[in-house]
């Protein structure tokens, strides 16, 4: 859990690195759900923020975790990742339509 800090830092290659980190502890913790579960749910504020930022390194790590998440925190992460990430990127991304069409209907 002491990872979780790095996640929130300005640096980048801080970030990057703490989401490595959590990617490959993961999957060490799947026989020990008492230990995942209290774990995922530390992480689970700070990645959906880091689904805000716009560098696609951070993103790609973030999407990464998810995955693995996905996979050994099943039903715990499933509900939570619909809400919190997929629509809200989802919308981000119909936001971002939305400006680039009304640039070329102005211009």
């Amino acid at each position: 859990s002491q990872v979780l800090k790095f996640v929130s830092f300005v640096d980048q290659t801080h970030q990057i690195l703490a989401l490595e980190c959590l990617i490959q502890a993961v999957p060490l913790l799947r026989d020990y759900e008492d230990e995942l579960l209290p774990l995922v749910h530390l992480m689970w504020s700070p990645l959906v923020e880091k689904f805000r930022n716009n560098e696609a390194v951070v993103l790609n790590r973030c999407f990464t975790l998810l995955n693995v998440l996905a996979t050994h925190a099943k039903e715990f992460i499933l509900k939570r990742s619909l809400k919190y990430v997929i629509l809200c990127s989802f919308a981000s991304t119909i936001q971002l339509l939305k400006v680039i069409v009304f640039h070329f209907i102005v211009m």
